[in-house]
């Protein structure tokens, strides 16, 4: 596979114009538009989680800013046997074609009955078997990711009193239209990009510590680090 089959991922010094949807911090708000800057791309395992500088008057200067994006996840893309399937050009078009003809409706209604009929529901990557298997597999894969949102979203208004004490503030809940084309209310959900912007807290990184200089020797120092996390 060439790389320049691949739809291109977020990269550092990005722009990305996000619309906020629903604000939780007194310097965002709701009716106004959020410029972040991608300062650093952290991880894009199950969702794209970036570093981003904040380019609004009277937000925080800096956030963590995750994205529920199907398109991307090495761990959320994958075949039935395993393989990470990375997003190409040709799977955007087909997805896009799908959602255009107004068939995502009704295999939105397939899915839903399958999952509330089946006692093992099909996966994303049971859907890309079938006939139209790619376009299937990309718009399951968009309803994974919407549901992973929305589950977050859920688990942070559930936990607003450790917010800032035990975990990151949720600064807002924002949507993120990927190109700058805009279609129909009808089928511009299926063309967003849900987010997730939380607060940024300087430190090191776990993954890091194990290899710096500074890191502990004892048991019981690693258990007063990594027991807060968990």
């Amino acid at each position: 596979m060439e790389p320049n089959n691949l739809v291109p991922g977020y990269q550092q010094d990005d722009n990305l114009k996000i619309d906020n949807i629903e604000s939780h911090h007194a310097g965002l708000s709701s009716s106004e538009s959020v410029i972040a800057q991608v300062a650093q791309v952290i991880t894009a395992t199950m969702s794209p989680i970036m570093l981003v500088k904040l380019k609004t008057p009277n937000a925080p200067n800096r956030a963590i800013l995750k994205l529920y994006d199907r398109r991307f996840g090495s761990s959320l893309r994958r075949s039935k046997k395993g393989k990470h399937l990375p997003c190409r050009v040709q799977d955007e078009a087909a997805f896009r074609s799908f959602v255009d003809r107004g068939d995502i409706g009704p295999f939105m209604d397939e899915m839903e009955k399958d999952r509330r009929t089946e006692l093992l529901p099909n996966s994303a990557a049971d859907w890309r078997l079938e006939s139209g298997g790619q376009a299937k597999f990309e718009a399951a894969l968009w309803w994974e990711a919407r549901s992973h949102f929305e589950t977050g979203i859920e688990a942070y208004r559930r936990l607003k009193d450790p917010q800032g004490v035990f975990i990151p503030c949720m600064y807002t809940s924002i949507c993120f239209s990927p190109t700058s084309a805009r279609a129909s209310k009808d089928i511009d959900d299926y063309y967003s990009v849900n987010v997730i912007l939380l607060q940024f807290i300087p430190g090191w990184s776990l993954w890091d510590l194990p290899e710096s200089p500074s890191s502990p020797t004892l048991q019981r120092e690693w258990t007063s680090i990594v027991q807060p996390v968990i």
